[in-house]
């Protein structure tokens, strides 16, 4: 049986990695399965080690691997399933929700089964357009679905949350500092006492619809109208890159119906234009919404061009905001996504 221990610097002695490291971090029900007998690894055997009442120096050797397969559990033995599966491959054919499902831990563990049913109703309907959505490889899918963890968060938030605090309302939008209105229901008003009204104060909970209408009101940009509108509030941020605005959500809603004409109609596309982020919030717009970001920024050129690699994720970042200070949280999600597909 193979003895692996940690070559601590030595060049003369064995360094393990690969598939019988995998095997053993499966049974020791480690989170990151990666083939390296360092660190972590090395601990976790240790400890094992010492719970089992064998000298805990971190030689897993015979005594070792007989008490680790005698104790494995079936959690263990799926670990080891995990963790020897080799590289994976999307085509058309075989491309299944069980791959897709691969990545769900890069979200929380209660947002799981919300992740899970959004790509379960997406994944259907976009299969035979992986390869013009550049989503058609291993490596496409998990910078897509680490874009989307940071997007998300790790509760999975589809429609943006405007639950602000009164106070904090004039420092995030020009709306509720210097600007006057004749609001139907407060009359003349100025913009802070407009957020003290409509914010989260001691008292009163948000008024969320009220936010979103003032907030998002007369942008350019965004292409949305006055407060009267409704505009804010129908086309508030939502999706798993937070859609936001007149303009972004009919760009979408054109590009699934110029390019997708069967997918426009089997998921309903005209109704983005008048439901907005009720719309986009639901699978699997959700999820088409953030496709459409990833197809028009062109977001899938960093791995195309750098590979699974700190570059194309700072590549990707960039684009979707390059004054972010969220970059080494999204090659962190990339990391986790290589590891959890199996990719060397």
């Amino acid at each position: 049986m193979l003895t692996l221990k940690n070559p601590t610097g030595s060049r003369s002695k064995f360094s393990p990695t690969g598939h019988a490291v995998r095997i053993l971090q499966g049974l020791l029900h480690l989170d990151e399965v990666d083939g390296l007998f360092y660190g972590g690894t090395e601990s976790a055997v240790k400890a094992f080690q010492k719970r089992n009442g064998l000298a805990p120096d971190g030689i897993v050797g015979f005594s070792t691997w007989s008490k680790l397969f005698a104790n494995r559990s079936m959690d263990g033995v799926r670990g080891i399933e995990h963790a020897i599966k080799p590289k994976a491959k999307f085509s058309q054919s075989e491309f299944d929700r069980d791959k897709a499902s691969r990545l769900l831990p890069l979200w929380g563990y209660n947002a799981r089964p919300r992740v899970k049913e959004a790509f379960e109703k997406v994944l259907p309907v976009i299969e035979p357009y992986l390869a013009s959505m550049h989503l058609a490889s291993p490596e496409q899918w998990i910078a897509f679905a680490g874009t989307a963890r940071q997007e998300t968060g790790s509760n999975f938030s589809l429609v943006e949350n405007l639950n602000y605090k009164c106070s904090a309302l004039p420092k995030i939008f020009s709306a509720f500092r210097s600007r006057e209105y004749n609001h139907p229901k407060y009359g003349h008003i100025s913009g802070y006492s407009l957020a003290k009204k409509v914010g989260r104060c001691s008292g009163h909970s948000a008024d969320q619809v009220e936010i979103a209408n003032y907030a998002y009101a007369n942008r350019k940009d965004l292409g949305t109208g006055s407060p009267e509108s409704g505009d804010g509030w129908r086309t508030r941020g939502s999706g798993i890159k937070q859609t936001t605005g007149v303009k972004n959500q009919t760009r979408y809603h054109d590009w699934l119906k110029k390019d997708y004409p069967d997918l426009y109609k089997a998921t309903h596309g005209e109704r983005i234009l008048t439901l907005g982020a009720d719309a986009i919030k639901e699978s699997p717009h959700n999820i088409l919404s953030g496709i459409f970001f990833w197809v028009d920024n062109k977001l899938y050129e960093g791995v195309e061009k750098h590979g699974l690699t700190r570059k194309a994720s700072d590549f990707i970042t960039k684009r979707v905001n390059p004054h972010t200070s969220s970059y080494s949280k999204r090659y962190a999600h990339m990391k986790k996504g290589i590891q959890l597909m199996g990719i060397a």
